[in-house]
């Protein structure tokens, strides 16, 4: 059996504060003396091992249990074989240092009490970094739930009113010359409204807008820049040949090849 006094004595000299009641096979513990942090001494019985207990609140956390399970988990793995930590059962972590009596010396229950002040900080900067990654989770997915940015569509928009529904939208047909290459309309019909100060409704497919001034060259291939796509707007998309866009206005004042990666189309 454990001589309690010689454990008494062997804590107070490193430093550690300790409470004992004569009789009682547990001793009140503080790591760093008086004031330090809350642990505890369970004596045992007979061939019973001598063990090292101390507790780090974790209900205020917000730690789901599974995480909470994972992040000791990775502690205890760090630590030596001697060194136990897992969820006690009112759900704080818990970490023990276990000495078998024949074991039990000066050196060993110093050593002891070392671990548990090491594995006490592991655990807390553990559970501290696990809460902020979980904040940081969090405050992504809310980020990812808010509206686009002004002048970007968003297909999850507002649903359109009585009078935007009724008001007809048609898209320009585009003609094939004799060697298939698609031609321009003849006759745009009117496009949806522009991106405005509020999010819009999502127009037919194949439009597309910019988020800056793009340079649009003319359909004769000389390189001649005839105007530029304007943020704010909608335009149409043609083709795409050669590595070029070819867009138009659906009001019929610019038609031509633009960089397809400087496009931004309406998503599916």
């Amino acid at each position: 059996m454990v001589d309690a006094s010689q454990v008494v004595a062997w804590c107070t000299a490193a430093g550690h504060a300790v409470s004992a009641r004569p009789g009682e096979p547990v001793l009140a513990l503080e790591l760093g003396g008086s004031g330090g942090r809350p642990a505890r001494v369970e004596l045992g019985s007979g061939d019973e091992p001598l063990r090292f207990v101390a507790t780090v609140p974790a209900a205020g956390t917000g730690l789901e249990t599974d995480l909470l399970d994972g992040v000791l988990a990775v502690v205890a793995i760090a630590r030596p074989a001697l060194v136990d930590v897992r969820r006690d059962p009112e759900g704080a972590a818990e970490a023990s240092v276990t000495l078998y009596p024949d074991g039990v010396t000066r050196h060993s229950v110093l050593a002891a009490l070392d671990e548990l002040v090491k594995t006490r900080y592991a655990i807390e900067e553990a559970l501290e970094s696990a809460c902020q990654a979980q904040a940081l989770r969090a405050a992504l997915a809310g980020a990812a739930r808010e509206p686009n940015p002004v002048g970007e569509p968003d297909v999850a928009g507002e649903p359109a009113s009585d009078e935007e529904a009724a008001a007809p939208t048609e898209v320009a047909a585009v003609a094939s010359g004799p060697s298939g290459e698609p031609m321009a309309a003849t006759g745009w019909a009117s496009a949806p409204a522009a991106p405005a100060s509020t999010t819009p409704e999502p127009p037919a497919p194949r439009w597309c807008y910019v988020e800056g001034a793009v340079p649009v060259q003319g359909l004769d291939g000389s390189g001649r820049v005839d105007g530029h796509l304007q943020p704010g707007r909608w335009y149409q998309w043609v083709a795409e040949e050669g590595g070029w866009a070819r867009v138009a206005d659906p009001e019929g004042t610019l038609e031509g090849w633009a960089d397809p990666a400087q496009l931004r189309f309406q998503r599916a």
